[in-house]
């Protein structure tokens, strides 16, 4: 029966546009809230920051001025992250209203992040959209990752209310990246145009 009633809520969170809608692809992150991984055409003209993961752990990140945390998201709209502690547990079944498709319910400690950089030079780089902000304090947790073979999956995840993207697999926190402070604009108002790129990490891309 609990089963049912939260299958029933979820579906009206989805058709009130709640947490288990995924965004569009034309606005996949919300300002302030999601950084969105598509960066293009961010700058200060368009109240833009992008935000860089130059190191070899998974970096969950945080912003100043959104309490609660910030979601990672594809531009499909996704919530793309990893679980921490321990694998998710499989509880049934539900629908992507998106899409219609059959995905599966996890249970586990979910959490929004940035992937790694790779050997190659390869940071990934999301946006983060600052709105009216004068300044802006960016850190992360950082997340050491063991994963399990398989690509990408989606699925709703039941604790965050969540459609996400995942990847197999499950992360250990590791420590916490120094918070790194931008001023976006200057004493009259006017965008900067050398704060538009925060780097988070150490510098050292995964093997």
């Amino acid at each position: 029966m609990s089963l049912f009633l939260f299958l029933v809520s979820s579906f009206a969170l989805a058709a009130a546009g709640g947490p288990m809608a995924p965004r569009t692809v034309a606005h996949p992150y919300l300002p302030n809230v999601e950084l969105a991984m598509d960066a293009s055409n961010c700058s200060a003209d368009t109240n833009c920051v992008t935000v860089v993961n130059t190191g070899s752990t998974f970096l969950v990140p945080q912003n100043s001025n959104a309490p609660g945390g910030m979601r990672v998201v594809d531009p499909e709209g996704y919530t793309n992250g990893i679980y921490k502690d321990g694998l998710p547990v499989f509880v049934g079944f539900t629908v992507d209203p998106t899409t219609g498709e059959t995905i599966p319910m996890l249970n586990g400690t979910f959490v929004s992040a940035i992937e790694p950089c790779i050997r190659s030079g390869s940071w990934p780089t999301t946006a983060l959209r600052v709105r009216t902000a004068k300044e802006i304090t960016v850190t992360a947790e950082s997340v050491v990752f063991y994963p399990e073979p398989g690509p990408v999956t989606k699925a709703f995840d039941v604790q965050t209310g969540t459609i996400i993207r995942y990847h197999p697999g499950y992360g250990e926190t590791v420590g916490q990246v120094d918070p790194i402070k931008s001023v976006l604009r200057n004493a009259i108002g006017e965008p900067t145009t050398y704060a538009w790129r925060i780097a988070l990490g150490n510098g050292r891309c995964q093997s």
